[in-house]
Order: structure tokens, then C-alpha cells, then sequence
């Protein structure tokens, strides 16, 4: 895409986890800090949980942090350990200390310097504005699944975001490490897309993010910033 097509875009839309705070790596320093889950397999427990993640919230929606702790019980059960109530519920509460990639906040500065920065996540509030905490970076808008009730690959995230923006469409970039979660549906609601393939996950046939880059400061310098 030429220089004259990204300076058509305003505002640039972020998904959270595993494009600006490190998912994965919080996902493997909670079960490693589990008791009940010593010696687990952790990169089957990531996978597995992933998976019934994304069962579970295509349900009836529920706070993020019930998602995460049952998911986390599941994967475990799935290796026949026994994750306790107290420790899913802590689990889920250690996403809120997730850190940042080690670009995100000097790549944050430089993009917010030329555009508008909005989150999309499908978490809860509390939980989104301590990781914007700790990206120490302003975001003109957040938005979170609790304030929809919904999550992500729905489409009220970015209808949400366009109405708070005030933006149509071809002005705003949409950003993101899941093709699953964020490009897929984005693409199919027309928005250009910044693929962070952060995982190596391989793209099907039906998948045509605008760029692929891996991390933010890739991004960066594709935006000319």
C-alpha cells in the first residue's frame, strides 16, 4: 500500500492481549505459579485452554475473568490435574499484571503521535484500564466486552468504536495478533487490517490482512513513523 493510502487513516484500533500485552507469556507464568499445576505440559495447557475459550464465548456472555478461570480448570482437567476455585480465580486475576511487550509503549508513543489509538478487548474494564496502565500510553477510547456484553469475533466491538470515533470505516486501521478474534472479522466488515503474527499461526485461503508484520515496531515503520 502507497504512502497516500495510510495517510487516509485517523485512528488506529487495537486488540489488547497478545498484540500490545504479552498473552502467552502471562498464560504460561499463571500455570507455572499454580501449585496444583506443577510439572504441567504448559504448551498443551495453552492450547487446550485456547481452544475452550473460544467455546465458551460464543455462549451467553459472562465476565472474562469466569471465562478465563474455567478454561483454565478445563485445560487442566484435560491432563487430569484438579485446578481448585482459588486458584482459577487467581489465575485470572494475574492477567491484570501482564506486561507489555518490550516495543508496545515506545511504539505506542510514536503512532499516537500521528493517530487517534482505541482498544478493543474482550475483557473487563478494570482489567484493561490496569494493562493501559501499564503501557503508559492515553487511548482516546477503550472498549471493553463487559460495556457490550459481548465479545469479539462479534461485530459490536467496531461498530461501538466507529460511533465513539465519529470515523467512517476506510479511516481507521484495525490491529491485531488473532486472525480468529480480530482480522477475520474486521476484514469481513470492511476495515483494513494490521495482522501482528506475533505466533507464527498460519493464514487460510479466505485471509487478506493489509499487512502481516510481526511486532509493533514492524508496524511502525509499514505507517511511515
Amino acid at each position: 500500500m502507497s504512502a497516500a493510502a495510510v495517510e487516509t487513516f485517523d485512528a488506529l484500533t487495537f486488540d489488547c492481549y497478545g498484540t500490545l500485552i504479552d498473552w502467552y507469556g502471562g498464560v504460561r507464568g499463571a500455570a507455572r505459579a499454580a501449585p496444583s499445576l506443577g510439572g504441567i505440559d504448559v504448551e498443551k495447557f495453552v492450547r487446550d485452554r485456547d481452544a475452550i475459550d473460544r467455546e465458551l464465548i460464543q455462549g451467553e456472555y459472562r465476565p472474562y475473568s469466569e471465562v478465563l478461570a474455567e478454561s483454565a480448570r478445563r485445560a487442566a482437567a484435560r491432563q487430569s490435574r484438579e485446578l481448585g476455585a482459588g486458584e482459577a480465580r487467581d489465575f485470572a486475576a494475574s492477567m491484570k499484571g501482564w506486561p507489555p511487550f518490550a516495543e508496545s509503549h515506545p511504539a505506542l508513543t510514536r503512532l499516537a503521535k500521528r493517530f487517534r489509538l482505541a482498544i478493543l478487548s474482550n475483557v473487563e474494564t478494570s482489567t484493561l484500564e490496569s494493562s493501559v496502565a501499564l503501557l503508559d500510553v492515553r487511548f482516546e477510547l477503550l472498549v471493553s466486552a463487559q460495556m457490550l456484553r459481548s465479545y469479539k469475533p462479534r461485530p459490536e466491538h467496531w461498530h461501538t468504536a466507529l460511533e465513539r470515533l465519529g470515523l467512517e470505516k476506510s479511516r481507521v486501521l484495525h490491529v491485531g495478533c488473532s486472525l480468529f478474534h480480530d482480522i477475520r472479522p474486521a476484514q469481513a466488515l470492511g476495515f483494513r487490517t494490521a495482522f501482528v503474527n506475533r505466533e507464527a499461526e498460519m493464514r487460510g485461503a479466505g485471509d487478506a490482512p493489509t499487512w502481516v508484520v510481526d511486532d509493533l515496531a514492524a508496524l511502525c515503520r509499514v505507517l511511515g513513523v
